[in-house]
């Protein structure tokens, strides 16, 4: 154990020092601050031992197939681990070493009593959080001369608050997403009529409860788990995680960790996800080659894992098949192919470590391999597993291999053996250049994650500090230099200046509206277009021949022969594909480029200051800063889910076999244009969905945005003003609070 209890120690005193101190420092840094040191201690200790299993996290976006890829590395492609239907079915899993065959479990760790408790307050608040938005939205628009009409008419208001909560629960919003959690958690709960208190548990263990896993537990996962993790289990919305222990050789010394998405929609398992991703001591990124390397990932990378403080991570592409199935390369072989896609993920992925640097984020090692990301594909892995046992394929898989041998020529030549799938896959690769290297290396990287993490969370501790000094010192100025009437003019002055910025800010708002209205218009004619670009049906002709024969005891056989046409099924789901696809990456780009956060505080400060310069007043500039980036927080883009291709594809697959011929060609090619216009229709909606959310977000921002930065700058000289009361004791008390931020910041700095 390696421990360094100064350091600890110090983390205590400012958890100290930041107590009840709102009144003397910006209060949104104040509880930054107060948020990361108060984990300090459990990551330390968890971290500190050296003597330990490695911790490996799997993390990515929520579709990015990390079960899929954990299948395939540490289970020879069998699906042994949860792949849950949905984000909110989606458990973390922890999987460790068992040293013998009879000490093989499954624990389900369930939430507590109290975090029970707490999901079924919040999930009874949703309710009267909806009446609070619908009373504020109809005070906001009471003097709008159409919304007077409906506020005339109880049945039109009426019609009018169903829409308005319709509208909110449909929205991801920050106001009320963790009680629409809450409220769907507790709801699958008594769906299927569980109560926490009757939830089993393995005696001597609270909250956990405890499955034997013979040896073959691979072929039973499901029959012995599915009811606490599958997507329609019973238990489901009571788990907090699972933890699997294994008698695998692959797994003595090492932890895997399996992460819902960071981008998950349900916040009481990201902060689980969060907290064992602290104690990680390396991590793979997994990047689907569809949204490779995104704002996501960046995210991920510049947010959760700086703040973890690790400093091994490999990138991960997953799904390579997709990716050849992309290249724009055709009439090539299959060798060109995949070369052309390494080279494309090669430069995207020093791109978007161009992108980290320039926003100052530290590389990890392991991200910036000479060589370009490991490039994987479980389809192709579960291919070559099953063809190595001679079982048969999965739909999927079947797909997959009739779309490739269409694309490539060579294909058939290229791949003929299950060893063949296997290298193509890059399972081995992954195997050999990144998860033996670690294990090997376990006591090196525990050594150097030891040596890091306190200087990283020292560097962090003392920016925050820092932060925190300037918004003290702006605060102590002003109640040194002024009186009650000195304090009060200021006030009325910024108040002013806000309130004059009030028509830029709001015209600021309605450009960016306009913009993605219009910006979401040429979207979905884009969208449309490239529908055209998707519908060609190869319709190859052919001879058949037809055996007759007549007679009864000298037979006499004749021949007749016919043209016949004929046209593959295949080919339409690789359209089907091919359009889905090309519609992903066409609202994930435009939705980058519609909403550009940076852009807008740029714009609204540069509004905002623009009036202070015009008054002649600078002074109060710093005042707005904070509240305008905190408000900016609250406008996102949602997420969109992209599931209607493979409802499309199955549609196709189960009307048609392998083949269709002649007047079955012309309705392939009706079933087709149906189902690409299936795909538009359902994308168009998610889009439209999406807009909506973001306008109903702009809109509330925009008539409110200049009021709620008042409100939080009056909050503060409130303060201040309540303060020279008794001015001189709180001046001495701002230079105790500063010159004891300062010594704690020099004290961190001596640790290091």
């Amino acid at each position: 154990m390696i421990t360094n209890n100064k350091f600890l120690d110090k983390v205590d005193e400012l958890l100290e020092a930041l107590k009840d101190k709102e009144d003397f420092a910006d209060a949104d840094l104040l509880y930054k601050l107060e948020r990361q040191a108060s984990g300090l201690r459990e990551q330390y200790d968890g971290i500190m031992t050296v003597d330990r299993d490695l911790k490996l996290g799997i993390v990515g976006r929520v579709k990015a197939g990390k079960s899929s890829f954990l299948n395939s590395l540490l289970f020879e492609g069998q699906d042994c681990l949860p792949q849950a239907a949905t984000p909110m079915t989606a458990a973390l899993t922890r999987i460790n070493y068992a040293p013998t065959p009879e000490e093989q479990k499954a624990e389900i760790h369930f939430y507590s009593a109290g975090d029970w408790y707490l999901i079924e307050t919040q999930a009874a608040k949703l309710d009267m959080k909806l009446q609070e938005m619908i009373q504020r939205a109809i005070d906001e628009q009471k003097h709008n001369l159409h919304f007077q009409k409906i506020l005339r008419n109880p049945q039109d208001l009426d019609k009018w608050r169903e829409a308005f909560k319709r509208t909110k629960l449909a929205e991801p919003t920050s106001e009320i997403e963790s009680l629409k959690i809450c409220r769907e958690l507790v709801d699958m709960a008594r769906k299927h009529g569980i109560k926490y208190n009757s939830l089993p548990h393995t005696p001597g263990m609270e909250n956990i409860y405890r499955v034997p896993l013979n040896n073959d537990w691979q072929k039973d996962f499901s029959r012995n788990l599915d009811e606490f993790v599958g997507a329609g289990g019973k238990y489901t919305p009571f788990v907090k995680y699972l933890e699997l222990h294994l008698y695998d050789e692959r797994l003595n010394g090492i932890e895997v960790v399996d992460t819902p998405g960071l981008n998950d929609p349900v916040s009481s398992r990201v902060d689980v996800t969060n907290r064992f991703l602290r104690n990680c001591d390396a991590v793979l990124l997994l990047s689907s080659v569809s949204h490779f390397l995104d704002d996501n990932d960046a995210d991920l990378v510049g947010r959760q894992i700086r703040e973890a403080s690790i400093d091994r991570v490999y990138i991960i592409g997953t799904m390579l098949d997709i990716g050849l199935m992309e290249c724009p390369e055709r009439n090539v072989g299959m060798q060109d192919a995949y070369d052309y896609c390494r080279c494309s993920y090669y430069r995207q992925a020093k791109q978007f470590l161009a992108g980290l640097g320039k926003r100052g984020i530290r590389i990890p090692k392991g991200m910036d391999n000479e060589d370009g990301p490991q490039l994987v594909s479980a389809v192709l892995y579960s291919i070559s597993r099953k063809m190595r046992a001679g079982a048969d394929f999965n739909e999927v898989e079947n797909h997959v291999l009739g779309r490739l041998t269409k694309l490539f020529p060579d294909f058939c030549d290229s791949l003929k053996t299950a060893q063949d799938f296997e290298d193509l896959s890059g399972f081995e690769d992954v195997k050999e250049n990144i998860y033996k290297p670690v294990r090997a290396d376990k006591e090196l990287i525990l050594r150097q994650r030891v040596a890091d993490f306190q200087a990283q969370q020292i560097a962090l501790l003392c920016k925050s500090l820092e932060d925190i000094a300037i918004s003290s010192e702006r605060r102590r100025s002003l109640l040194e230099n002024n009186d009650m009437a000195g304090l009060r003019e200021k006030q009325e002055v910024l108040e002013k200046n806000l309130q004059n910025s009030r028509i830029e800010v709001r015209n600021i708002f309605d450009d960016l509206k306009f913009n993605f209205k219009r910006e979401v218009a040429d979207l979905k004619i884009n969208m449309r277009e490239a529908m055209g670009a998707n519908r060609k049906i190869n319709v190859e002709t052919g001879v058949e021949t037809s055996v007759h024969e007549s007679g009864i005891i000298f037979k006499d056989y004749s021949y007749t022969s016919h043209e016949i046409r004929h046209a593959s099924t295949s080919e339409v789901a690789n359209n089907i594909d091919n359009y889905a696809l090309e519609l992903m990456r066409l609202i994930d780009t435009a939705m980058k480029d519609i909403f550009n956060r940076e852009d807008l505080e740029r714009r609204l400060r540069n509004a905002i200051f623009d009036t202070f310069q015009a008054a002649n007043e600078d002074s109060s500039k710093a005042d707005i800063i904070g509240p305008v980036q905190a408000l900016l927080q609250e406008i996102s883009i949602p997420e969109i889910d992209y599931c209607a291709a493979d409802e499309a594809r199955k549609a196709i697959f189960k009307k048609y076999t392998s083949e269709v011929r002649d007047s079955e060609i012309e309705e392939l090619k009706k079933d087709q244009a149906g189902e690409l216009a299936f795909i538009y229709n359902e994308y168009a909606a998610k889009v439209d969905k999406a807009f909506s959310t973001v306008s109903n977000a702009i809109d509330r921002s925009g008539a409110t945005f200049v009021d709620q930065v008042c409100e939080k700058v009056n909050t503060a000289y409130e303060i201040l003003q309540k303060q020279l009361r008794n001015k001189d004791t709180h001046i001495q008390f701002y230079k105790e609070f500063s010159e004891r931020i300062k010594n704690l910041k020099n004290e961190f700095l001596a640790l290091e």
